[in-house]
């Protein structure tokens, strides 16, 4: 809200002819100035709210299959199907995270990652 009122306020200055009294230049440079930091505000607030949802769904556990908790740090295997492009082989790795939606964040030994529903994570 402050920065929205300190927004105003300066838009406010200019006259019908939209001059703060100042030259030319300075209202374009001033003008710039206003429209790169609204942008860097718009910015922020997207990244900020998506990074704060990643954190904010992650959780201590989740249920694997035949329930087995599943948490941070196990040593763990995934199929690579081929309904997702993949080549039916197992790939081993651990778990980075988990999530309150019930999948899991997974770093595999060859450094790749992916983030894998509980259901098809095994145990090693």
């Amino acid at each position: 809200k402050l920065i929205l009122f300190v927004l105003i306020s300066n838009f406010a200055e200019f006259d019908c002819k939209g001059s703060r009294g100042s030259s030319d230049d300075d209202d374009i440079l001033f003008a710039i100035f206003i429209s790169i930091f609204c942008v860097a505000i718009v910015v922020g607030a997207v990244f900020s709210a998506f990074a704060l949802s990643e954190y904010s769904n992650r959780t201590d556990e989740i249920a694997g299959p035949n329930g087995v908790m599943l948490r941070k740090e196990m040593r763990v295997r995934t199929q690579w199907v081929v309904e997702e492009g993949g080549d039916n082989n197992y790939y081993n790795g651990y778990i980075k995270c988990v999530y309150n939606n019930g999948k899991a964040k997974i770093k595999y030994d060859d450094g790749t990652q992916s983030l894998v529903e509980a259901q098809w994570i095994e145990v090693l």
